[in-house]
């Protein structure tokens, strides 16, 4: 059988390892994983076969499932990657490929939390207003993004990203938008320290969930400081959806060992 594990989160290493250790895929190859990631960050440290740069290279993800003889895709992809998600659905219903995404479960408010859930960019421009030292850890963002934060707020901008910006913007700005890189997990005291260092009074953030990236969230609980949260965008679900990484793996257990390849399978089926 072989299995598409689009990566690129914790949730997708984490869950790659597991399926090693547990015996699921060996040596003899009768069961393949792939992991896709698309390599923005840094390649994944993931005992099975990985592909970087995304399916265009391949002439798209509908070529790549049908010249690998994928079985299954795996989603595992950010919970945010609408554009990923929705094409691994469409193609895999085209194909009649199976296709399993995993969401991780949101963050929910806590005692001392203070929210202020928004769904667009404009929204997130007009409550930012107010306030002067803006921590922005919502991954890459775009010069015209930026340019509007800045206009709407005046405020000087603290920019995390994992991956170097994809943006100039920055730079006509070197006072007032420091970038620093930061790759989780995050913990808690050093979270601590960075809101409290550069004086943040607000924390822009996207709703991911998952432990990774939740300490600037008790952080600034802590703190007292708001958090606009950016709320999931809406994405077209395929009918199997799992929120927790142990269904996940059962499930994929069961299919392997109720997989009957096809007859007209061949050996270079699995090279």
């Amino acid at each position: 059988m072989n299995i598409l594990l689009l990566g690129g989160t914790a949730d997708a290493r984490i869950f790659a390892s597991r399926c090693f250790d547990e015996g699921l895929f060996n040596k003899t190859r009768e069961h393949r994983l792939i992991y896709s990631v698309a390599g923005l960050v840094r390649q994944p440290d993931v005992p099975c076969e990985v592909i970087s740069g995304g399916f265009t290279q391949y002439g798209g993800l509908a070529h790549y499932i049908e010249s690998h003889y994928i079985d299954l895709v795996l989603d595992m992809t950010h919970p945010y990657a609408k554009k990923m998600s929705e094409t691994a659905v469409d193609v895999c219903g085209r194909l009649s490929v199976p296709c399993l995404r995993f969401v991780r479960k949101a963050w929910s408010v806590e005692a001392g939390d203070r929210w202020v859930d928004v769904q667009n960019w404009d929204q997130v421009c007009g409550y930012a207003a107010p306030y002067r030292n803006i921590l922005l850890s919502v991954g890459q963002v775009s010069d015209a993004q930026l340019q509007q934060l800045k206009t709407a707020t005046q405020s000087r901008i603290l920019l995390r990203t994992a991956a170097t910006p994809r943006i100039t913007l920055h730079n006509k700005y070197p006072d007032e938008i420091l970038w620093v890189k930061g790759i989780g997990p995050f913990d808690y005291a050093s979270e601590l320290q960075l809101l409290t260092e550069h004086q943040i009074d607000l924390v822009v953030s996207k709703n991911s969930g998952g432990e990774s990236t939740y300490a600037k969230i008790a952080a600034a609980r802590q703190l007292g400081v708001p958090v606009v949260m950016m709320q999931r965008p809406t994405v077209t679900l395929p009918k199997l959806v799992m929120n927790d990484l142990e269904s996940c793996l059962t499930g994929l257990k069961s299919m392997l060992q109720n997989y009957l390849p096809c007859k007209s399978a061949t050996p270079e089926r699995f090279n």
